[in-house]
């Protein structure tokens, strides 16, 4: 979901974390950070990342409260039970309405 918020520098997105199936973002032509604000009851979750679509990726543990910077052209997936809000500037994306999955 694509939250309007009132500046044309950036806007908002929620990832809502799905207790049972993870959460694809695809590409952006921008920058993004991520503060991550809810993770499953273990206290962590995994995230991964694939530049411009390669490979397998780069899989890491994240925990509630943790900032990420994700650079332009990563696809990242947020594993199950994982919620953030994401700022991120691509005017391609600004465009869209919806959901950007």
């Amino acid at each position: 979901m694509i939250d309007a918020v009132p500046a044309e520098e950036f806007s908002l997105y929620h990832i809502a974390g799905s207790s049972s199936a993870s959460t694809t973002i695809k590409p952006l032509n921008g920058p993004t950070i991520a503060i991550l604000t809810s993770v499953p009851s273990s206290g962590t979750g995994i995230m991964t990342e694939k530049i411009n679509g390669g490979g397998a990726g780069k899989t890491i543990e994240v925990k509630k409260g943790q900032v990420y910077f994700i650079a332009a052209g990563t696809t990242v997936e947020f594993g199950s039970g994982v919620e953030a809000w994401a700022a991120f500037y691509d005017d391609q994306a600004r465009e869209q309405t919806g959901d950007m999955k």
